[in-house]
C-alpha cells in the first residue's frame, strides 16, 4: 500500500499550482484514470465533480494532496515502524536463513536509514541549487507560447503513455506501471523458503535490472524529446 500510496502522493503534487499547468495536469491524471478497468469511469466522477475539468476538479485534488494522502501515508507509516521495531529487519533477497539473520531497528535501521537521508538531501539541495534549469524549464516571461512539459521523474510514464496510444493507452499508463509496482510487493514472497535458491535470486536480480535499464533508457527518450 505504501509502494502505491507515495508515487500517488507525489503525482497529484503537481496540481498545486492553481495556474494553466496545474489545469493541464489534472486533464492528463484524469485521462489517465479513465483508461484504468472497472473503476476508471468512477473515479473520474468521483474527482472531476461534473462533466468538464475545472475549479471542482483542482480543489478534489488539492484535498486529496493535502490531507487524505498524508493521514493515510502516516498510518500505514506508524504501522510499518511498528512491526519493524518488534520484529526487526531482514534481508528478503539474500541467501540467508531469515529466522537467524535479523537488524534491530534501532540504532542500525536508523542511522542507516538517516545517513542516506542526509547524502540523498545534500545531492538534491546541490542540484536545485546550482543547477536548476536541466531539471526544468526556465522561465522566459517573453514566450506567451508555453507548452507544459512533463518532470524528469515521470518522463519514462509519459513516453510509455506516447507509445501505447488509442486502445492500447491502457497498457502504457495502467498495466506496465501496475506490473512495476506488483514486481516490486511481490519479491519478498516469490521465494518464501529459509534458505533462498541462488539461481531464483540471480533471476530475481536480472529483472530487476532490466526494469531499471528499461525506465532509464525511457527516461533518456523522453527527455530527448521533450527538452532538446
Amino acid at each position: 500500500m505504501i509502494l502505491l500510496l507515495v508515487p500517488a502522493f507525489i503525482i497529484t503534487g503537481d496540481l498545486l499550482p492553481w495556474d494553466q499547468k496545474g489545469y493541464w495536469s489534472t486533464q492528463v491524471r484524469i485521462s489517465i484514470m479513465r483508461s484504468v478497468p472497472f473503476v476508471g469511469d468512477f473515479m473520474v466522477r468521483l474527482l472531476q465533480g461534473g462533466p468538464l475539468t475545472g475549479i471542482v476538479a483542482l480543489t478534489r485534488f488539492y484535498v486529496l494532496h493535502i490531507l487524505f494522502l498524508p493521514v493515510l501515508l502516516t498510518f500505514l507509516l506508524v504501522i510499518h515502524f511498528h512491526f519493524l521495531i518488534q520484529r526487526g529487519l531482514s534481508d528478503s533477497l539474500s541467501g540467508d536463513n531469515l529466522s537467524t539473520k535479523t537488524v534491530r531497528f534501532f540504532p542500525v535501521m536508523v542511522n542507516r536509514w538517516l545517513i542516506l537521508f542526509l547524502c540523498v538531501t545534500l545531492v538534491l539541495g546541490l542540484i536545485s541549487w546550482y543547477w536548476p534549469a536541466p531539471l526544468g524549464d526556465p522561465a522566459d516571461p517573453t514566450d506567451s507560447t508555453y507548452v507544459p512539459k512533463p518532470e524528469w521523474w515521470v518522463l519514462f510514464l509519459n513516453q510509455l503513455v506516447s507509445i501505447f496510444k488509442g486502445p492500447l493507452s491502457v497498457v502504457g499508463s495502467v498495466v506496465i506501471p501496475g506490473g512495476l509496482v506488483g514486481f516490486l510487493i511481490a519479491l519478498p514472497f516469490i521465494d518464501s523458503s529459509p534458505e533462498r535458491h541462488p539461481a531464483r535470486r540471480k533471476m530475481v536480480m536480472l529483472v530487476a535490472a532490466i526494469i531499471a535499464i528499461a525506465v532509464l533508457a525511457l527516461s533518456i527518450m523522453g527527455y530527448l524529446e521533450h527538452h532538446v
